[in-house]
């Protein structure tokens, strides 16, 4: 079957659902372009007015973070590359919010996507926010809007396939964070984005993740929701192909160079702090993710991984 015949329908099983995990990672990328290439320009607000949990996974991530920041990081420029920021860059618009509090202004952004026009939109703010509810809950201010679009517009853009970052960008990432964009992925390629992440932060910085966490049966119930989702054109949206995994083993996908610090979990969403604290292990043992291998998995495959890591079921 090809990529662009597999359809997400509400018809679904639970067990179909976990086996997205092991699809071909075409499939994955060819649903989600299709998916947000036909998402209207409002998209993000009203996800977060209609669905809270991207925006309250986001600040939760955020929050984690800061009190882990480098002890100058009042006194320097701080490196942040958002991955997977395409769409309105939520992740770096929480993390700014929380920098400002901690009184931390001097910042370097790079958003990272795979799809260059969505990342050139966000950059130009062609994207809307639901402002009165992130003032009335959230506390986000006009002043810091337009803070944060002054920040925005002066990003650097890279388009960039999340396998594989080495050598994408100049210099590395103080803190290199990544808003609900794994579950967009098979789960060989959550382990390849993971240690690339890793490989493009500098010892001593951050990584942080928060992503997707549905059970079976709910993902299939927010298929029923929006399967017959129309844009403003008049074009159907089309249901992305999705896979999701327990924290706990989001955890086990983290190579020997960092540790963990913090983590949480919510019923749509989990999420998990942690510091590099030596140079890379796993991430610079090859440089392509095709050849990428642990010594317990042979050959490095979907299923392989899968028995390796013993998944804990999302039903």
């Amino acid at each position: 079957m090809q990529p662009n015949q597999y359809k997400v329908h509400s018809r679904i099983t639970p067990a179909q659902v976990r086996d997205h995990l092991f699809l071909p990672r075409e499939f994955f990328v060819e649903s989600a372009k299709e998916r947000f290439s036909r998402l209207d320009e409002d998209y993000l607000a009203r996800k977060a007015t209609e669905e809270r949990f991207p925006l309250e996974g986001n600040t939760r991530l955020a929050k984690a973070i800061v009190p882990h920041l480098p002890s100058d990081a009042k006194s320097r420029t701080l490196e942040i590359f958002d991955i997977g920021a395409a769409g309105g860059a939520l992740t770096t618009l929480c993390l700014l919010k929380e920098f400002r509090e901690a009184g931390i202004s001097d910042v370097r952004i790079t958003l990272v996507d795979l799809s260059l026009e969505a990342l050139k939109a966000t950059k130009e703010w062609r994207f809307s926010l639901p402002i009165g509810l992130l003032e009335r809950e959230y506390g986000w201010s006009k002043d810091f809007v337009e803070f944060a679009k002054g920040i925005i517009s002066a990003a650097t853009l890279v388009q960039a396939d999340f396998r594989n970052l080495s050598g994408a960008f100049p210099s590395k990432a103080d803190i290199c964070s990544s808003g609900f964009t794994l579950h967009h992925m098979n789960l060989l390629d959550k382990l390849f984005a993971t240690a690339s992440m890793t490989q493009i932060t500098r010892r001593g910085g951050i990584v942080g993740i928060v992503d997707e966490c549905l059970s079976y049966t709910d993902y299939i119930e927010w298929i029923k929701r929006h399967e017959g989702e129309i844009n403003s054109r008049g074009e159907h949206v089309p249901i992305a192909v999705e896979s999701f995994i327990h924290l706990q083993d989001q955890l086990k996908l983290l190579d020997s160079s960092v540790m963990p610090l913090t983590s949480g979990a919510e019923k749509e969403f989990h999420f998990f702090v942690a510091r590099k604290e030596k140079s890379d292990t796993f991430s610079d043992l090859h440089p392509t993710p095709d050849k990428w291998t642990r010594p317990t998995i042979k050959p490095l495959d979907g299923e392989g991984l899968a028995e390796l890591l013993d998944l804990v079921p999302l039903g």
